[in-house]
């Protein structure tokens, strides 16, 4: 699709304030691998199991900028529980298109983390 398209359909999106759906580009996709009725279904279902998990507690949601933007607005919205967030940017291409290996924290939380809000990486993994 030519860049003047793309952004023709960014801009309308974004004028209208409506989400930029699948059909508005429908002639531009060979292949729809999860739809977005699939994505809304299992982040509710996510949203259902971290709300039973995590109730009556406080919860950090961390998100990494910057592609977890929109899933996270989404799960946030699913959620029935009030939470915090918090965002990372993290970095292992550098200026190179291949990974180092090694991954550097560009940003980090704002948050204070506190072993009562901060869950180990296991359970951030499996949970959310």
């Amino acid at each position: 699709m030519p860049w003047s398209l793309r952004l023709t359909l960014l801009n309308r999106a974004v004028a209208y304030h409506r989400p930029m759906r699948a059909a508005d580009i429908q002639d531009d996709l060979t292949t729809v691998l999860v739809t977005e009725e699939e994505i809304r279904a299992k982040l509710d279902e996510l949203a259902a199991r971290v709300a039973e998990d995590y109730a009556g507690k406080d919860l950090l949601l961390v998100g990494v900028l910057k592609g977890a933007v929109m899933v996270m607005a989404d799960f946030i919205r699913a959620l029935p529980m009030h939470v915090s967030m918090d965002w990372m940017a993290v970095s292992s291409y550098g200026a190179s298109t291949k990974s180092s290996g090694v991954v550097q924290i560009r940003k980090d939380l704002d948050t204070p983390c506190r072993a009562s809000t901060c869950s180990s990486s296991k359970t951030s993994s499996t949970r959310v």
